[in-house]
């Protein structure tokens, strides 16, 4: 795919809120869109990496995390309007499972849950099997959902096991790459709708 609009993106116009019952503003880590393209006169997309607030120790921050997603989805129709395109993937660290708040608040706005089934691809390390293993569905894809090329999204974590494939053990991939594992969304390339 070809990047359209640079190579840091488009800052999206949230707001950054002070969050009630929350001693931060929202969106830490400021989403930007991506513009992409596969090609004159095919699927074009918007992508928004997002890293939304962990919970830490047994801190809840679901609802900041709601808050966020509902400065986003208020900020998309001008991202629409900038990027004039109507495909969108919000993608990356999203919540802990698909029944928390944030979700309802995607879905209210026209994204579907692309790992709706909570796929794990957290991994931490389980101290008696002394291995490295996942443990929470912390990467989620928001899609549009009424667009055809991203109505059949694939969504796959890889198999802890698959890691041998791209020439890693997942030791040296936990200790040195990262504590997630690689996420592959599948996007349709056909003629362009919008």
């Amino acid at each position: 795919v070809e990047l359209l609009n640079g190579p840091n993106g488009w800052e999206i116009p949230v707001r950054r809120s002070k969050i009630p019952g929350y001693d931060l503003r929202a969106w830490l880590r400021m989403p930007h869109a991506f513009h992409f393209s596969a090609g004159r006169g095919q699927t074009d997309f918007v992508l928004i990496p997002v890293h939304q607030k962990a919970d830490y120790g047994r801190e809840d921050y679901s609802g900041f995390r709601a808050a966020e997603a509902r400065e986003l989805t208020e900020a998309l129709p001008r991202t629409i309007q900038k990027l004039r395109d109507q495909d969108f993937i919000v993608m990356g660290r999203l919540g802990q499972k698909h029944s928390e708040p944030s979700t309802r608040i995607f879905e209210q706005a026209g994204l579907s849950d692309a790992n709706g089934e909570d796929q794990e691809a957290f991994l931490t390390v389980d101290r008696e099997a002394r291995r490295v293993v996942p443990t929470l569905a912390l990467i989620r894809a928001f899609v549009t959902s009424n667009q055809p090329e991203l109505g059949d999204t694939g969504f796959e974590v890889f198999d802890i096991d698959q890691l041998s494939e791209i020439g890693m053990n997942e030791e040296y991939y936990y200790s040195r790459v990262s504590d997630y594992l690689p996420c592959v969304l599948t996007v349709r390339v056909m003629a362009d709708d919008d």
